[in-house]
């Protein structure tokens, strides 16, 4: 699937303030990823798609109305989230 820039652009803003700079130890942690892409959702939501829909350009971002399918669109993007891909599932339901 083809993402606009603007998407491509956020997902790498999102990426670099909450996930790029965890310690190793919280990439350890179903919780802890997901608690950090709990937030990372809610900046994306409340400050990035809102900000964006604000200056007529809504259209050029994804919006995620639940965590999961943001937090799967980071596991598909984040090259440090990646090779956890084929857990997904099992770290899901154990943060929830």
């Amino acid at each position: 699937m083809k993402h606009s820039q603007a998407y491509l652009d956020a997902m790498d803003d999102v990426h670099t303030r909450f996930i790029l700079n965890l310690p190793v130890e919280e990439l350890a942690s179903a919780d802890r990823i997901f608690f950090q892409l709990e937030q990372a959702w809610w900046f994306y939501d409340d400050f990035i798609c809102d900000g964006a829909a604000k200056e007529g350009k809504e259209g050029e971002l994804k919006r995620f109305k639940y965590l999961k399918p943001f937090a799967a669109a980071m596991f598909e993007f984040s090259d440090l989230l990646k090779p956890m891909l084929p857990r997904f599932e099992e770290m899901y339901a154990e943060f929830s």
